[in-house]
């Protein structure tokens, strides 16, 4: 009880410090006087029980949900996986903010709206507590859709919760993979869709190297999903074509506690940024999409990076591609035929094309 008083203290003077923030520059006494009211508010208890979410922070979650869209050429992908589209979904954080499950919820009916050819779910479902109800609501729309998951790093921090979600998961119909991969049958090819376990971020080098070799058969898996980013590097050079992960919030502005896509791009794959798209990376032949992902953390901010469900789209691609990058860094410039800048609507068809192998 203590400790949750704490939490709600601390997040209550970061709202409030927040507000403070953007008012700085207000000189009208309208506006003195109702940043007064959230002082006291925010003094008396939780400031978002008396001011509307959308009011203290412009634009609600529902509206600023949106679906950005890749096309990622493959090296000899599989003639019936050519041009079908893979719908992404991350991070929920259930848990961690009221309002996270209706958020979570159009992701998802965004998600089967989109009738994409395979459903895909990239970990950190349930970011706090126990209670897996939300969870099962959220999920409810994908029963019978053959989606795959793998869990994230808070998935897991008890075991208890970690066979709950992955419970929940099975229920819903989904298929969980940890450091192994399930045959996908599109378009009347098979080929390989494999998946990491988020403990694998904590084993040394060599063993996560011998994992991921292992995970998904050479030449026959376009597609390795993690919750953390991080493994990429770790990845036979072309194994993976495409690999999704998550764990990122993507904004200018980072929020304290979060993932950084910013130290993704300095640390973990330095040069290999794909020009005019901060979030993809080629490194040893093999594509990486980040997610930005759904859900708000114990701050529901997303300073440019609105939730997001990505729909990537596969095209096979003859011959062999560059090697743009490795886990020591870039190895060569991006060529810079190989992106094409998104065009119009955020929704729209338009997609930046990146070759991969």
């Amino acid at each position: 009880m203590l400790m949750q008083r704490l939490s709600r203290t601390a997040r209550a003077w970061s709202f409030l410090a927040l507000s403070l923030f953007l008012g700085a520059g207000c000189d009208s006494d309208a506006e003195t006087a109702e940043a007064e009211t959230r002082a006291s508010g925010a003094m008396a208890g939780d400031p978002l029980a008396a001011i509307p979410p959308e009011e203290l922070y412009g634009a609600s979650p529902l509206d600023n949900l949106w679906t950005p869209r890749y096309e990622l050429e493959v090296v000899d992908l599989p003639e019936g996986w050519s041009g079908k589209r893979v719908a992404v979904l991350s991070d929920f954080q259930l848990g961690l903010w009221d309002q996270n499950e209706a958020v979570a919820t159009a992701a998802v009916e965004r998600a089967v709206s989109a009738q994409p050819d395979l459903i895909v779910l990239l970990g950190d479902f349930v970011a706090q507590g126990n209670d897996m109800t939300a969870l099962q609501r959220v999920l409810a729309p994908l029963r019978g859709r053959g989606a795959l998951a793998v869990l994230g790093d808070r998935d897991i921090r008890s075991d208890s919760i970690e066979a709950q979600i992955a419970a929940t998961l099975q229920t819903a119909g989904i298929r969980l993979l940890s450091n192994n991969s399930v045959p996908i049958v599109l378009g009347d090819d098979t080929a390989y869709v494999a998946g990491a376990d988020p403990d694998l971020v904590g084993e040394p080098g060599a063993d996560q190297e011998w994992v991921l070799l292992n995970a998904g058969p050479p030449g026959r898996t376009p597609i390795l999903l993690t919750h953390n980013a991080g493994l990429a590097p770790r990845a036979p050079e072309g194994q993976y074509p495409v690999i999704l992960a998550g764990n990122a919030f993507c904004g200018d502005i980072e929020v304290a506690g979060s993932p950084r896509l910013s130290w993704l791009r300095e640390n973990v794959f330095p040069g290999s940024t794909v020009e005019g798209v901060e979030n993809l990376f080629i490194v040893d032949r093999n594509t990486v999409m980040v997610s930005c992902g759904v859900g708000y953390g114990f701050v529901p901010l997303r300073f440019g990076a609105a939730p997001e469900v990505p729909i990537v789209t596969l095209v096979r691609r003859g011959g062999v591609a560059p090697i743009v990058g490795d886990s020591a860094g870039v190895q060569g410039a991006i060529p810079d035929s190989l992106i094409e800048r998104y065009q119009g609507s955020p929704d729209s068809a338009a997609a930046p094309s990146v070759a991969a192998n």
